[in-house]
């Protein structure tokens, strides 16, 4: 910022310029007179005697003592009459007096001055018109000259205090001289300056001085002050802070320290060129660069350059004011990305679009008027829009907008017509016109969009909405000490929307928001620090709300401090500024910040899994509520330590070599995979996870280090779900699934009685005979083989297979399950298909010539399972007997049944009598072979 003060001065050197040449001029014929006046103590020019001396008027001098005769009469005369109008003609004003201090003579400059009257000044003692004090010793220094010749004052110009006959004082300057006249009569003469106006101007001089370095410190944005060699000469406490050195390091420094981009080594050249050609190509300029901290980063600034002026001979200077762009780039890409996804939004929409200026010139198009129009964008660009108006509208075209522009009147402007465009082929069609003024800034051309809807294809409507973005420097405030506005700058009045006049004169607190409840205490605070000198506000950037003027309030960090030009003679009441900046967007930005870390926050709390955030030394940084719940360790405990902490000894010590290795190679072994190991509590017990690492990317990690999140699954109760599915698999493959439910249900004994159910027995054939010569592995592989291919049957068939004993195999209907087919039908196409199903394995294994003998029976049993060992369950009675017995007297490669079994499924199966057989335990009974 820079603060211009400039203030008019009165012509009175030019005035005194011209009087003093005019005095010099007529020195001689002035020191003539000067000794006539003074021959008498009473005598003189404006004495109470005689009249004034103006020859204009006609006047003559009267008591000037004797009068000398012929020619050096009329010579007398004229010296007198010229010196007379000299002096009376003099702005100052001017005292002769004698040796003794009397007065002999005044100028009506000095009545005027002094406010005595000529009579009162005549024949009184000089120190009459003496301030400060020194009215008792004037006649003192007067008598000393005259003692010792000593020049102390005589021919000098001296700065006094005088006093008016009111009392009053003022400052003077006052120039006293000698002079001898006839008679060998010392006298003396005085002019007087009123410097009252001088020391005023210098007061004010110094005030708007200590304003500008108040402001220059005050100011957001970082100064420097530099002179032709680039050593900087001042800076601000803006400078000190944005880039991190001190004011000491600054001063006597080269300025190129604070260059970024390459730049620092040849930024005494552009001073060097300058200086050498005067070519300006960056003084008086605002240009974008990059400047450097003191920790080495760097950050976009705006730099505005401009050449002090000196006195000549003096080395020349230049100043320079930096604003850190960092902010405003990150906005400005923001924008850019917004400007690139509306420019997508237009080039994506279906209706065709025209920007015109107010001469119905092109200047740009969307692919959808291209495609519509058939013309390019280079063919539509800079032409009149009036090539793709049909229906004899062309011409107009022009009319329509020139009218408006002259009347204002909205005839077409931000309403929807239908009406003929035409295509590059000369072919038109109907269209839906949409026109809107586009808001532009002041000075520049006025802008139209129209949107044009293809009637023939488009049923929809899509709207385009466009803002533009403002952005203004920061508002300044200067109040006083009763809290009044003295200065507000233009961003003042843009931000707050009053004009300047309507700030002038104002309590401060007309822009203080009600939502920081600071408005009616605002003056308050001044003077509490005017009255304490306590600084609670003062110095301090503070978050507050502002009021607009249409009462509308907004966020603002506020910068308060105090003028230093309160010591400053004249000066009485103390000043203060005030900068303000807007905060909105970063407040929303903040909220919405807030919210979404809450939010991950609260997702990573609510994790049943433990999850750890830990850097690239493997430190844990982070844990959530269910990690200190895992492990038993303390949040406290956690942090700053080794992740290691909570790994089981196989891979604690290879953890940081995986982060190690990822970190100088980029090879993910670990990264982004599910790693079932072993973890460990606090306790030093062992239990088994799931580990997932993965490494977080966190934009504006200044530092560059980086980080990873681990994400810990607890697989105990998995390890149990599958041990239990393991031994619930294993108890079904030994029981009936209802009786393994029964089972785990009651731990008594389990019996139960069936009157039906269907019992099969096979035998492998002369097994016994067959082992003998096989070895037991390849033996046990056989009947493995074998039986898995019967266990696939009981599976197809509903089946319950019950057990094997060495080469036999028993299956039975499930006991006292309801079915909706009969088992004994089941059971008879199961024991058919075990015959046919060992043919095949014979046929595929030509070295085995292995056979089947299969019994049949049905009836009631009595099933259960006893003892607490091996379950098994089991299947008692007479049925299971006959049923063995059928098997055992049977014929190998048949099923011999039972008369029930055929009784049963005689209409669904062949049957072939046996005849009689002597069954054990039985004697002599019918049986029949499937």
């Amino acid at each position: 910022y820079v603060c211009v003060f400039v203030r008019e001065l009165p012509h009175a050197a030019d005035q005194w310029s011209r009087q003093h040449r005019a005095l010099s001029a007529n020195y001689d014929d002035a020191k003539v007179a000067m000794e006539a006046m003074a021959v008498s103590d009473n005598g003189g020019i404006g004495s109470g005697g005689g009249r004034s001396p103006n020859p204009a008027a006609g006047g003559e001098v009267v008591g000037a003592g004797p009068v000398p005769v012929g020619g050096e009469i009329n010579l007398e005369r004229k010296h007198m009459l010229t010196a007379s109008a000299i002096i009376e003609a003099s702005i100052d004003p001017m005292f002769c007096i004698n040796e003794r201090g009397i007065i002999v003579m005044v100028n009506e400059a000095a009545v005027r001055s002094f406010g005595y009257s000529r009579q009162e000044f005549i024949s009184a003692n000089i120190q009459m018109i003496v301030g400060g004090g020194h009215a008792k010793n004037h006649d003192q220094y007067i008598a000393r000259y005259l003692k010792t010749g000593e020049k102390r004052v005589m021919g000098k110009k001296r700065e006094l205090v005088a006093r008016h006959k009111s009392g009053k004082e003022f400052p003077i300057e006052l120039s006293l001289t000698e002079i001898l006249h006839r008679g060998g009569k010392v006298a003396f003469t005085g002019v007087v300056r009123d410097l009252s106006d001088q020391k005023h101007d210098k007061v004010e001089l110094r005030l708007k001085h200590s304003l500008t370095l108040s402001i220059i410190e005050a100011a957001v944005d970082a100064m420097f002050y530099i002179n032709e060699r680039g050593i900087i000469q001042m800076v601000n406490e803006a400078a000190v802070k944005q880039f991190g050195w001190s004011r000491s390091e600054f001063l006597g420094s080269n300025i190129s320290m604070i260059c970024g981009g390459g730049r620092a080594p040849n930024h005494d050249n552009y001073i060097k060129r300058y200086l050498r050609t005067g070519e300006k190509r960056v003084m008086g300029k605002k240009r974008e660069l990059r400047a450097r901290r003191r920790d080495e980063s760097e950050f976009p600034i705006e730099l505005g350059l401009t050449e002090v002026k000196v006195r000549k001979g003096e080395e020349r200077s230049f100043c320079g004011f930096i604003r850190d762009l960092s902010k405003e780039k990150e906005q400005q890409k923001e924008v850019m990305r917004k400007q690139r996804l509306m420019a997508g939004i237009l080039d994506a929409t279906f209706d065709a679009l025209f920007a015109i200026n107010e001469k119905g010139i092109i200047q740009m198009v969307n692919n959808a008027a291209v495609d519509q129009f058939g013309w390019s964008r280079s063919e539509l660009v800079g032409h009149n829009i009036r090539k793709i108006v049909g229906g004899g509208h062309s011409e107009r075209h022009d009319d329509y907008l020139a009218r408006f522009l002259r009347t204002g009147e909205k005839r077409v402007m931000g309403k929807k017509r239908e009406l003929p465009a035409r295509r590059k082929d000369g072919s038109e069609f109907w269209i839906e016109l949409g026109l809107t003024e586009v808001r532009t800034e002041k000075g520049e051309d006025r802008l139209f969009t129209g949107f044009l809807r293809d009637l023939s294809a488009i049923k929809r409507k899509q709207r385009l909405t466009a803002g533009i973005l403002e952005s203004s420097f920061d508002s300044v405030f200067a109040i006083n000490s009763k809290g009044i506005i003295t200065m507000a700058n233009n961003a003042a009045t843009k931000q707050f929307g009053w004009a300047k006049e309507q700030f002038l004169n104002q309590d401060i607190a007309m822009i203080v928001g009600t939502g920081s409840g600071h408005a009616a205490n605002h003056s308050e605070y001044i003077k509490r620090y005017l009255r304490t000198g306590e600084k609670r506000v003062m110095g301090i950037r503070r978050e507050l709300w502002a009021r607009r003027a249409d009462g509308s309030e907004f966020p603002i960090e506020l910068g308060l401090t105090e003028l230093q030009c309160s010591e400053l003679p004249g000066v009485e009441e103390r000043e203060f500024v005030g900068f303000v900046r807007d905060i909105s967007l970063q407040k929303k930005q903040e909220t919405e910040l807030k919210q979404k870390q809450a939010f991950t926050e609260s997702l990573i709390e609510a994790s049943l899994d433990a999850m750890f955030a830990i850097d690239e030394q493997g430190r844990i940084i982070m844990v959530n509520d269910t990690a200190v719940k895992k492990f038993q360790w303390s949040r406290k405990d956690f942090m700053g330590q080794n992740i290691k902490m909570i790994m089981g000894p196989e891979h604690s010590g290879k953890h940081d070599r995986y982060l190690k290795r990822f970190l100088r190679t980029g090879e993910a072994r670990i990264l982004g995979q599910q790693r079932e190991l072993e973890a460990k509590r606090r306790d030093g017990s062992l239990f088994p996870i799931s580990l997932g690492v993965t490494e977080v990317s966190i934009p504006g990690m200044a530092d560059g280090s980086r980080m990873f999140a681990a994400y810990i699954h607890d697989l105990t109760q998995r390890h149990r779900v599958v041990e239990a599915e393991k031994a619930e698999l294993l108890l079904l493959n030994m029981l009936p699934e209802d009786i393994a439910l029964r089972l785990k249900a009651d731990n008594g004994h389990i019996a139960d009685h069936f009157p039906s159910v269907a019992i099969l027995f096979a035998d492998l054939v002369g097994f016994t005979k067959m082992a003998s010569k096989m070895k037991p592995t390849e033996l046990v592989k056989m009947l493995n083989e074998v039986f898995s291919i019967f266990d696939a049957l009981v599976d197809k068939y509903d089946l319950n297979k019950v057990k094997t004993i060495g080469d036999c195999y028993m299956v039975t209907s499930h006991p006292g399950v309801e079915s909706e087919f009969d088992e004994c039908i089941h059971m008879c196409s199961f024991g058919l298909e075990m015959i046919e199903a060992l043919h095949d394995y014979n046929r595929r294994n030509s070295s085995k010539t292995m056979n089947l003998r299969v019994g049949m029976n049905i009836g009631p049993v009595v099933a259960g399972v006893v003892g607490t060992k091996r379950f098994l369950y089991d299947l008692w009675g007479d049925t299971v007997n006959l049923a063995s017995r059928m098997e055992s007297t049977g014929i190998p490669g048949k099923i011999q049944c039972t008369k029930e079994v055929k009784d049963k499924a005689g209409k669904s199966f062949s049957f072939e009598s046996r005849g009689m057989i002597h069954v054990k335990g039985k004697g002599e009974i019918e049986t029949f072979i499937l």
